[in-house]
């Protein structure tokens, strides 16, 4: 085999292992983010439906007077 086709062959196998790398790496990145925004919106729930963000019904006791 000719130097010039094997060097060919070595670069094209790089350069794709190369863009599979950098595919995952995105993935990796892509799926963290995914994760993150994903705490913080069960954060906010867990904030909403707390004892500040939640309304009292007609059978729990209130601390505020009827006039």
């Amino acid at each position: 085999m000719h130097p010039f086709i094997l060097l060919e062959i070595i670069d094209k196998v790089w350069f794709k292992n190369r863009r599979a790398k950098w595919r995952k790496q995105k993935r990796e990145e892509q799926e963290k983010l995914r994760k993150l925004q994903e705490e913080q919106l069960n954060s906010l729930q867990n904030m909403a439906s707390g004892p500040l963000g939640k309304y009292p019904s007609e059978d729990e006791e209130s601390d505020l007077e009827v006039a």
